[in-house]
């Protein structure tokens, strides 16, 4: 390799052997041209602030264009490890995010209360064949009988509950045997933020329990110090009872 050649990479090399990063060898290698190469040693000097005669060059072109390039330099320097630490202070804002809202800490039974409503109702007059009833319809009717057999009316519950969020997007029609007292309302109140649950119904010699698994809050949603999240559930065979995994929830009088 010629000595313009390597004089070239040697100074190329100098900002990062300045901030002591490159290699060991690297470092060894520039370490011994810097010895033998005056030209390599003032340019070295120059960009550690150390410039022995820089009176002889102040105002010269070279100076000018070797000051351009030290400000260049520690200014790229300067800018990608800003860059790098605005990534990482990101990376961990997000990750502290979501850790503090995954629902990883479980609600105990002592901050959950559950009721159970069988809502008012009345039906309406008009009697519809199952291709009449509009989509996102629920029909109940007695499981001996088939579906194109029978008519259907339209339930219309009280008034707290037809414009309540859980009947929102459906209507619920029934046949003539079909008692729509048996439809079930089940609301879980929590003093904590609910962010996780499954929940299920449990055919027994009585009726039919409604049960409620793996409720759980985030770490954030853990501080909260009174009622703050509710959850409703709507079924369609009369609840008697709602229990937590295996500890049963006191429920309220219907």
């Amino acid at each position: 390799m010629m000595k313009n050649e390597k004089c070239y990479l040697i100074k190329d090399l100098l900002p990062n052997y300045i901030d002591e990063l490159c290699a060991e060898e690297t470092n060894e290698i520039i370490k011994k041209h810097l010895e033998e190469c005056p030209d390599c040693k003032r340019s070295y000097a120059f960009m550690k602030g150390d410039i022995p005669g820089e009176r002889e060059f102040k105002n010269t072109a070279e100076y000018d264009r070797s000051l351009m390039e030290k400000v260049s330099r520690d200014v790229k320097r300067k800018n990608e490890k800003s860059k790098y630490t605005a990534i990482i202070v990101v990376a961990v804002l997000i990750a502290l995010f979501i850790l503090l809202n995954l629902p990883i800490i479980p609600i105990s039974a002592k901050d959950l209360s559950a009721k159970v409503v069988n809502p008012p109702y009345s039906l309406g007059t008009e009697w519809k064949k199952y291709n009449e009833i509009p989509e996102r319809s629920v029909m109940l009717f007695d499981d001996d009988k088939k579906m194109e057999e029978c008519v259907f009316r339209k339930v219309l519950f009280g008034d707290e509950y037809e414009n309540s969020e859980i009947f929102k997007d459906i209507e619920v029609y029934v046949d003539s045997e079909y008692d729509p007292g048996q439809i079930s309302i089940i609301e879980l109140d929590s003093k904590k933020t609910i962010k996780a649950y499954k929940s299920g119904v449990m055919d027994t010699k009585s009726g039919y329990d409604f049960v409620v698994k793996g409720v759980r809050t985030s770490i954030l949603g853990s501080f909260s110090g009174k009622s703050t999240s509710k959850v409703t559930f709507l079924e369609f065979n009369k609840i008697d009872g709602v229990f937590l995994d295996r500890g049963e929830l006191k429920a309220l009088d219907r």
